[in-house]
């Protein structure tokens, strides 16, 4: 390992540098990846959701094929939206007493978001009233 120490007024002003004169490049990180679509790894990803019901935070983990993992912590009555693919794993974990406490096990299909039904309301002839229609 090389010995040196940071330097932080760097001529080119947006890299640190060691002493020595060797620079070091820093990428940006990004804090959220896409997943790969069908095209890409030949794995559909899904929508899914879940609402933690409990008073307790819970861990929730995604499991699935190429290498995918997914950890969170849900809140209290706090609603996650996440993708992932569609034969995943999903874990809920809490913390109790003795340790990690495995809460539930359920595939990624189960917790499939629906498709949102439209909010445009629909078309009624004129002079047609719809509630009297029905019954």
């Amino acid at each position: 390992m090389k010995e040196g120490k940071w330097s932080h007024a760097s001529p080119n002003g947006n890299r640190p540098e060691w002493v020595d004169g060797e620079s070091l490049s820093v990428e940006p990180l990004n804090r959220i990846d896409p997943l790969p679509g069908p095209n890409q790894s030949g794995c559909d990803t899904i929508e899914c959701g879940y609402r933690n019901v409990s008073d307790r935070m819970v861990i929730m983990r995604c499991v699935g094929t190429d290498s995918f993992y997914l950890e969170r912590v849900v809140f209290p009555f706090e609603v996650l939206t996440f993708q992932c693919p569609a034969e995943a794993k999903v874990e809920i974990w809490t913390h109790g007493l003795g340790g990690p406490e495995l809460l539930e096990t359920s595939q990624a299909q189960s917790m499939l978001l629906l498709e949102a039904v439209s909010s445009q309301p629909a078309e009624v002839p004129y002079g047609e009233t719809p509630w009297l229609a029905a019954g």
